[in-house]
């Protein structure tokens, strides 16, 4: 951040949503629209669907299991991600 303005992000506590958002732009896809006003995207709908592990994708089933667990108690008990997490965004 300092490369935008010295002054404004002279340190990592000087960062925050309100300070950086002047910098930012930024279009969520669900507000695009064309030249005449009209949605570029259609709505999502996304649903639940259960999926039953088959004996033959065990190895799968135990990485989705891994990584699943450190995004729910590891990833966000770190440090970084909480700072991350909550004074930029």
């Amino acid at each position: 951040m300092s490369l935008l303005d010295d002054d404004a992000f002279p340190d990592m506590d000087s960062v925050s949503r309100d300070r950086v958002a002047p910098y930012i732009i930024r279009t969520e896809k669900r507000k695009a629209i064309d030249a005449n006003g009209k949605p570029l995207f259609r709505p999502r709908r996304t649903q639940m669907a259960q999926v039953a592990w088959e004996t033959r994708h065990h190895l799968q089933q135990l990485l989705y299991e891994a990584v699943t667990d450190y995004v729910r108690e590891g990833y966000t008990t770190r440090p970084c991600a909480r700072r991350n997490a909550t004074s930029v965004f």
